[in-house]
């Protein structure tokens, strides 16, 4: 069958919000990882990411015409970014009527049953992980597979009905998916946003699926609880295919917490060390998943900065939404990566539910002590499906005309979903425009800053990413006006 995946028509004001002039490109992994099952079970396939290479509608009806696709399978589906998923999916409904319409990722996820009812031009959703099913349901529109019924992790229409099949069990051995079929993508055209690279060009990769944490502003229904690595040797081979054959300087590891099991982190940084992969590269971790000897290790192996949900400077507000550490071991985690020489970067939420003005202002404070490279800053969005939104639901301080783009908040503050009733919208507002402006013009930071500038390629980084933050800074004077 011949195959088309897409990622939806967007402008970089619609993806990126405020942040549109320092934002960048990360590469779809996980249309990524179902078109090469796509691609290993036969089928021609091809892969347009419409929202990095900034396809208009006509360069995307030119495609679909010329292609005449049997099936087009839509990623990218975040709550935030799924009226632009339904919206792509009606242009294609409109010049392909015959194709069939997959939809997949995490609001899928979470309502299979209401995408298709919200967005009749779609024909499947797929939810939880997508790869076995995707292939499933190709094998059954190629008639040659078992019915649709029998097919997990997969809603449908049978009618004027829609139809969900029992879920699909996590995939066990993610090991056994083919390699990522990186000649799919226009690969020059993926640069990361200012904060996430060193060298570029920086490319992404996962190297495992599932997160036992629960924290409260989170869902990790898509790749569930249950944690799986991938085969170190099929990483390190696809690090090697993208350094000879594109030129890769640097990694971006989007794993929610790379280091979780520290076994498997030696191992793994050891062979990057012992296979000589001299790219820069950056991860997301937690506190209580480092220590002296595996940070070194990490530097040692070309780890340049980590990122850690600190998330609050009251530990009230640690324990309220289950992050499971203590502001002691917050200042310590930070400590220890300053120490092995990584920069550190630090992501906080102000205004939780429960915390008043002062709460909110600890938190700044916590965060300008802590002597981070970044922080990044944001205001409650409380997701359906996690348990902040039942916090925040139970201060009836949730509006009733949720609409699923005003999920995009978390890039775009101006209008909070969440108004903390202890605060009030407009203050919330005005603390985090305090939070981002305080931070950056301290004469810490700014100095900071000019000390790792040591070419034109970090001027023109640390350039780009300041001047998104003058952006808000300019909002929070015109406001005081």
């Amino acid at each position: 069958m011949k195959v088309l995946f897409l990622t939806p028509l967007a402008s970089a004001r619609e993806l990126w919000g405020q942040y549109e002039r320092g934002g960048g490109a990360y590469f779809p992994l996980g249309l990524l990882s179902v078109a090469g099952v796509a691609l290993k079970a036969g089928h021609q396939v091809e892969l347009l990411d419409v929202s990095t290479l900034r396809t208009t509608s006509e360069q995307l009806e030119q495609k679909l015409v010329g292609g005449d696709f049997d099936v087009i399978g839509l990623g990218n589906c975040y709550t935030s970014l799924a009226h632009l998923v339904f919206r792509t999916a009606e242009f294609c409904r409109k010049i392909l009527p015959h194709a069939k319409l997959v939809v997949g990722g995490i609001h899928p996820t979470l309502f299979p049953n209401e995408t298709l009812e919200v967005c009749p031009a779609l024909d499947f959703a797929v939810f939880g992980e997508g790869e076995l099913t995707f292939e499933e349901l190709l094998k059954y529109l190629n008639n040659e597979g078992s019915e649709l019924r029998q097919i997990q992790g997969l809603c449908y229409r049978s009618g004027q009905e829609v139809r969900c099949n029992e879920p699909r069990p996590p995939i066990k051995d993610i090991s056994e998916l083919p390699p990522l079929p990186y000649h799919l993508l226009d690969i020059d055209s993926y640069v990361p946003p200012p904060s996430n690279y060193k060298r570029l060009p920086t490319y992404g990769f996962l190297v495992q699926r599932g997160c036992p944490y629960r924290c409260a502003y989170c869902d990790a229904r898509v790749h569930g609880r249950i944690v799986r690595h991938d085969n170190i040797d099929k990483i390190i081979g696809q690090m090697k295919y993208l350094i000879q054959n594109h030129g890769m300087k640097g990694i971006i590891f989007h794993d929610s917490c790379l280091t979780i099991n520290r076994r498997f982190s030696v191992e793994f940084f050891s062979r990057m060390i012992d296979e000589k992969i001299n790219v820069a590269w950056c991860c997301y971790t937690r506190v209580d998943k480092v220590d002296p000897e595996l940070l070194s290790l990490m530097k040692k192996a070309g780890c340049w900065s980590v990122s850690f949900g600190l998330e609050s400077g009251n530990q009230v507000s640690l324990e309220r939404i289950h992050k499971g550490v203590t502001l002691a071991q917050n200042r310590e985690g930070v400590r220890m990566a300053k120490k092995a020489g990584l920069q550190v970067v630090g992501s906080f939420i102000l205004c939780l539910p429960g915390e008043d003005e002062q709460m909110s202002r600890n938190t700044i404070k916590f965060a300008k002590e802590l002597n981070l490279d970044t922080a990044v800053f944001f205001l409650p969005v409380p997701f359906f499906g996690t348990e902040i939104y039942e916090m925040c639901k139970a201060e009836d301080a949730l509006p009733e005309d949720i609409k699923w783009e005003d999920f995009k908040m978390w890039m775009d503050p101006t209008n909070p979903i969440y108004v903390n009733p202890l605060i009030g919208d407009k203050k919330m507002v005005k603390l985090y425009n305090e939070a981002v402006s305080s931070f950056y013009l301290s004469p810490k930071t700014l100095m900071r800053s000019l000390m790792q500038i040591h070419s034109v390629s970090d001027l023109r980084k640390y350039s780009k990413g300041f001047i998104s933050i003058i952006e808000i800074i300019k909002r929070r004077f015109k406001q005081v006006q």
